[in-house]
Formats: C-alpha cells, sequence, structure tokens
C-alpha cells in the first residue's frame, strides 16, 4: 500500500464522530517530535484517565509477552519506520488495569512532499468479544468433530426417517453387519432383525420412540452372514423446528461377548450353586444314612442270629420268615449306598460283575423318572459280559444317557438299552477323539428322536455344554459319562440322524465274574475263643448284637456304650483286650479318639472301625487315621469274622493271656 500524503489523512479532531460511533480509537506517532498522540476510545481501550500521555515505548509495553504482542507490534513498527510499510495486525494487548483483551490495530505512514515518511497514523479496535466468539464457535466445531470421531470409533450409529429407513449407518454400523452403506441405507431397520424378539417387544419399542421418549434396551441383530450379534441400543427421537418428530438417530454398543461372559458367568453361577446344593444334600443324605444304618445292623444282625438259632430246627416257615427280614434289610442297605452315590458320587471300589445282569435289572430304576409316552425296552445277551467297573458308576453313565434321550423325546417314542459283546476295529472315540480297536462290552442308550446336530457333536462331551435351553441342563452330564468311561480304558461312539441317536459305551471285557450267591444262614466258622474283644457302640441294640455274634464264637467280649468311660478306663488300665470294635460317630469321644487313645496304652491292640456313614473313614483310607480294619454298617456275620481274621492273621493270643486281661473288669451297659 502506498504511503499516505500528509494532506490525505483527515485530523483526529475531524474523526471524533466516527470514533465514538465504531469504537475505534484514532492514534498519530510524529518521527520528529517522537510524540505520540492517543484519541478518547484509544485511551478507553487502554484503560488510562483522560489525560494520560503515552510514548511509543509506553504503547509497546501494552502488548503482552505472549505472541502476537510486543514481539509482532515491534516488528511492523521497525519495518514501517524504515520502509514506511503500512500493517494491520491482530494482537494480545494488556490494559492498564490488567485486563487481557485483543485488538486490531492498523498503521499507516505520512509523507511529506519530498516523499520522506513523517508520520505514522492509524486506527485500534478492541476485538476481544467477536474473536472470543469466534473462538468458542471454533473450539465448538472441533469438540463437535472429535466427539463425532470418538463416537464413530466407538459405537455404531444410525439415522432412520419415521418408517425406520436407514437415512445414514457409519462403517462400524457397516462392518458388524457386513453390509455396505449402499445395501443398508437401500433397506429399513428390519434388514438385521435376527426374529429373536417377540411382536411385544417391537410394539413397546415403536411405542416408547413415536411418543418422543428415549429408548434404551439390549437387541439381539443378525449379519449378513447370519452370525447373531447384541447391542445396547440408544434411540433419541429427533425432534424439528415445528416440534415434530422427523427422523430418529439410533447409537448401539456391540455387547455381544460381554453377553457371551454375563452368560457363561451365569452358568457357572448356577454351576457351583448346584454344587453347594448337592453338597448340602449329600450331608442331609449322610446323617440320615448313619441313623438308618444302624437300624439296619440291628435288624440284620438280629435276624442273622435268629438264624443261627434256627439252624437244627424244622421250622422251614420260621426260617423263610427270617430270611425274608434280612433280604429286606440287604435290599434297603443297596438303597442307601445307592443314596450316598448319587447324592456326594460313588466311594465304592471297581469290582468284577456282569454288565449283562446289571443292566437288565436298570429298568426299575429308570422307569419312575421316564414319562408313559416314551416307551423303555432292555435287550442283553444271554453271555454275562464280565467288566471291572463301578457298578454305581454305571448306573451314573446310563441315567444320563436316558435322562438325555427322554428330552430328546418331548412328543414321545423310544429307548432302548442294550448289552452286547462286540469286537472294533480301527474306530475313533466320540469324546477323546483317539483311534482303537480290541474285544468291548458295548453298553448302549438309543432313542428315536430327531437327532443332534453336526455343530453340536464336537463339543458334545466338553464340560458345561449343553444342547438344551438355558436354565434346563448343567452341561455336566456327558462329561462325567466321558471321565467314568475313560477311567477304566473304555471308549464312546455316536450314532445320530433324524431317525435318532445311539450313544455306545465301550468297556473292555475282562474275566468272568464270579458266580452270585444266595443268602445262607450264617454262622460264625472260626473259633476266636483265645481272642478278647472290647466292643463299643452308643447304640445298645448294636453293641449287645455284636457282643452276642462274637460269645458265640467263644470270644471274650467287654460291651461299652459310654465311649467317655471307656476312654477312663483305658487311661487307668481297667481294661485291655486284643481287638477294639468301635463305631466312628458317638457323643463325647469319637472312635478316632478311642483308637489313637487304645494304641498308646496298648500297641498291640488291634482296631476295627465300623459306621453307618462317614465322610472321613472308608474302606480305602482307614489306615490314614490309625485304624486296623473297615467295617460298614449294617454288620453282618461273614464280613465281621473276615475283618477278625484279617487283623489277626500273624497275632497269636493264648487263653491265659487274654483271661489275665479281662481280670477285675466288669461289663458296662
Amino acid at each position: 500500500m502506498p504511503a499516505t500524503q500528509l494532506n490525505d489523512f483527515p485530523s483526529l479532531s475531524h474523526c471524533k464522530k466516527i470514533e465514538k460511533s465504531l469504537a475505534i480509537g484514532l492514534w498519530s506517532y510524529d518521527l520528529n517530535s517522537e510524540e505520540l498522540e492517543w484519541s478518547d476510545v484509544t485511551r478507553e481501550i487502554h484503560e488510562v484517565d483522560e489525560h494520560y500521555q503515552a510514548t511509543l515505548n509506553d504503547a509497546i509495553e501494552f502488548y503482552s509477552d505472549i505472541e502476537p504482542g510486543k514481539l509482532a507490534i515491534s516488528e511492523v513498527l521497525k519495518r514501517g519506520i524504515s520502509s514506511g510499510e503500512s500493517w494491520d495486525l491482530e494482537c494480545r494487548l494488556t490494559t492498564a488495569k490488567g485486563r487481557a483483551i485483543w485488538v486490531r490495530t492498523i498503521g499507516h505512514s505520512v509523507t511529506n512532499d519530498a516523499g520522506e515518511v513523517i508520520r505514522f497514523e492509524g486506527a485500534i479496535q478492541d476485538i476481544t468479544n467477536p474473536r472470543e466468539v469466534n473462538e468458542d464457535a471454533n473450539r465448538a466445531r472441533k469438540e463437535l468433530e472429535y466427539q463425532t470421531y470418538a463416537l464413530n470409533n466407538h459405537a455404531i450409529v444410525s439415522i432412520g426417517d419415521l418408517e425406520g429407513k436407514i437415512l445414514y449407518a457409519n462403517e462400524n454400523f457397516c462392518r458388524i453387519s457386513g453390509y455396505t452403506s449402499d445395501e443398508l441405507q437401500q433397506h429399513n431397520h428390519s434388514i438385521v432383525n435376527s426374529r429373536t424378539h417377540t411382536k411385544d417387544f417391537w410394539l413397546d419399542f415403536w411405542n416408547t420412540i413415536s411418543s418422543g421418549q428415549v429408548y434404551r434396551g439390549e437387541m439381539c441383530n443378525r449379519a449378513k452372514n447370519g452370525a447373531l450379534y447384541w447391542v445396547n441400543s440408544t434411540v433419541v427421537p429427533h425432534i424439528n423446528s415445528e416440534g415434530e418428530i422427523d427422523r430418529y438417530v439410533a447409537i448401539r454398543t456391540d455387547v455381544t461377548e460381554k453377553k457371551a461372559v454375563e452368560e457363561k458367568r451365569q452358568e457357572l453361577e448356577k454351576s457351583l450353586y448346584m454344587m453347594q446344593k448337592m453338597e448340602t444334600i449329600g450331608q442331609f443324605v449322610g446323617g440320615i444314612a448313619h441313623d438308618f444304618n444302624n437300624i439296619l445292623a440291628v435288624t440284620i444282625g438280629y435276624s442273622q442270629l435268629l438264624s443261627m438259632d434256627l439252624e437244627d430246627s424244622d421250622d422251614d416257615d420260621m426260617k423263610f420268615n427270617i430270611y425274608q427280614i434280612e433280604s429286606s434289610g440287604h435290599r434297603a442297605k443297596d438303597l442307601v449306598k445307592k443314596l450316598l452315590a448319587f447324592a456326594r458320587g460313588s466311594t465304592e471300589d471297581s469290582q468284577k460283575f456282569s454288565a449283562s445282569e446289571h443292566v437288565s435289572q436298570f429298568l426299575d430304576t429308570i422307569r419312575p423318572i421316564i414319562p408313559t409316552s416314551v416307551g423303555i425296552s432292555i435287550q442283553t445277551s444271554e453271555d454275562p459280559l464280565p467288566i471291572q467297573f463301578n457298578k454305581t458308576g454305571l448306573d451314573q453313565i446310563l441315567m444320563n444317557l436316558c435322562i438325555n434321550a427322554r428330552d430328546a423325546l418331548p412328543n414321545g417314542g423310544h429307548i432302548c438299552i442294550a448289552a452286547n459283546r462286540t469286537r472294533i476295529h480301527q474306530q475313533r472315540c466320540a469324546s477323546c477323539f483317539s483311534e482303537f480297536s480290541g474285544e468291548y462290552v458295548n453298553i448302549q442308550v438309543r432313542d428315536t428322536g430327531t437327532g443332534l446336530e453336526a455343530a453340536s457333536i464336537a463339543k458334545l462331551f466338553e464340560p458345561f455344554f449343553s444342547t438344551k435351553e438355558v436354565g434346563k441342563g448343567s452341561g455336566m452330564g456327558l462329561s462325567v459319562v466321558h471321565g467314568l468311561t475313560h477311567g477304566v480304558g473304555g471308549h464312546i461312539t455316536l450314532e445320530s440322524d433324524n431317525q435318532g441317536t445311539n450313544f455306545s459305551i465301550l468297556l473292555p471285557i475282562v474275566g468272568q465274574p464270579e458266580s452270585r450267591q444266595q443268602l445262607d444262614i450264617p454262622h460264625i466258622k472260626s473259633d476266636f475263643g483265645e481272642l478278647s474283644f472290647i466292643v463299643v457302640d452308643d447304640e445298645v441294640a448294636i453293641a449287645n448284637m455284636i457282643k452276642s455274634m462274637l460269645k458265640r464264637s467263644g470270644a471274650s467280649v467287654l460291651q461299652y456304650t459310654d465311649s467317655k468311660t471307656l476312654l477312663e478306663d483305658l487311661y487307668t488300665s481297667k481294661v485291655s483286650a486284643d481287638i477294639l470294635i468301635t463305631d466312628l460317630t458317638m457323643p463325647r469321644v469319637t472312635g478316632i479318639e478311642l483308637c489313637h487313645a487304645a494304641k498308646k496304652y496298648n500297641p498291640q491292640i488291634k482296631v476295627i472301625a465300623m459306621s453307618g456313614y462317614s465322610d472321613r473313614v472308608s474302606e480305602t483310607n482307614f489306615h490314614r487315621y490309625g485304624f486296623d480294619s473297615f467295617i460298614a454298617k449294617p454288620v453282618e456275620i461273614s464280613k465281621l469274622e473276615d475283618r477278625i481274621t484279617q487283623v489277626t492273621s500273624n497275632k497269636i493270643v493264648t487263653r491265659d493271656t487274654q483271661v489275665n486281661r479281662l481280670t477285675g473288669t466288669t461289663s458296662r451297659p
């Protein structure tokens, strides 16, 4: 811009009216006199009084140390003085009252007739408010851009019209749905409808947003490839300037993984709850079993004693009646064992038995839990099919498979349980996936249901996997079948189609099983006349019964029903014996405590534990607690004889020793 001639620029006095109306301050600076002249508005902008006279350096000092400020105004002044260059600059300025503002400063050089710069004149304007408004607008725009960027990177965003037609879909919507933006905008939101939700669900959804309310909730959608995904949706009605809804803005978050984790957590919580429930049931059943076995001990024991008394009698009717009582007692005993096994898991050792015979008797067990609309048949071979297995474990396998077959027949059908011998040549196991060959006992459970999906079969034996609806299966049944079967070196095969499903449990064949013995009239075959016994049980009838059993063999027996009294007598050496037979669960002093005390005062004594139920001591771990043997109630004469023979096999006791040990003792009530 050319320099202004001296006569071209109006004086300050001529511009006061314009200055006031536009809030623009004027100034001039004479290079020769170095005088700086400010108008009233200029003084007002700098917040100085009306008499204030500033020098050029004073004026520069008003500008901020934060650029554009002092440095910027100094640079344009230098260029103006040296070359007459004009400027139009926005700078930071600090008023005399310390207020930070933005100003627009304009400067023009004035020359004389010789073309020399003799003065600078210009204007200054406070532009703080317009600039702040502009900065706020820029900040808001940038913030909106950032929020939109963040939202698009996190959420699934779409805009739909009043009919649900998609007007806009962001990249996340395209990515998760598998559709392009063009494909989505050619349809309404029903393109991703999974048909999971009911009509009532969608009616509530549309009633909510069409009434102007915000909808919040979870939805299940279907992607282009058929995969389901869950979203947490917020749908906001957009209100136009006329106060009417003209479109809907939907913001969704993918919660598929979170929902899967939550469902898994709920399944685990249910599983834990069932484990705790079964533990509680087990404790409850254990208490009942202990008391019930005490009752059965009396029933079976005294039946056996009566049988021994009638051994030489010709009264066959009486013998038959006693046999029926004892037989019923044994059936009750087996029932208690099954109850404990199903409540807490079997602790029964594996044994050799006939799979054919065992399977043929399973109908009475399974029939009560299968509806009458489902028929059941059992087919077994004349071959005894000997296996080394756990009887209760085999019942668990059959029970799990039959329950699954039942659930596959909601409208009725048929279940067939079969047992036969088979030879396998290079077949793959359905649960461990390894190849196997050989001769096996094949225990099958077949149903006439609709079959299993191929995708389910691969995961069928995994823990917690279930083909049933949520809440209708723990997913542990077939895992148990897998564990029990492979625990003895067995395998599983599976065939399934739209005609039904066939599970084959293949167990290794062993030697011929022992023949099943009939109930004989019991009697103690051994002579225990050289042995002394102490029998302690808080159940008087049981203590009396065992005492009677032992006395029939000629043994000397002391009987206690108070374990603490026996402990005191052991401590004072009032009593001693070759063998102590003690109940485990008694008030005041337990059988374990008596065992330790007896061995402390007589290291040679043998201790036999007996119990109707114990969650600590069993037939497999009694040595851990110091016992020499263990017998489960109800106590049978033959088993008691076996235990005594076992613990005395290396022990020789004279009659004199036995008499001396019992001298001075009395029988306890």
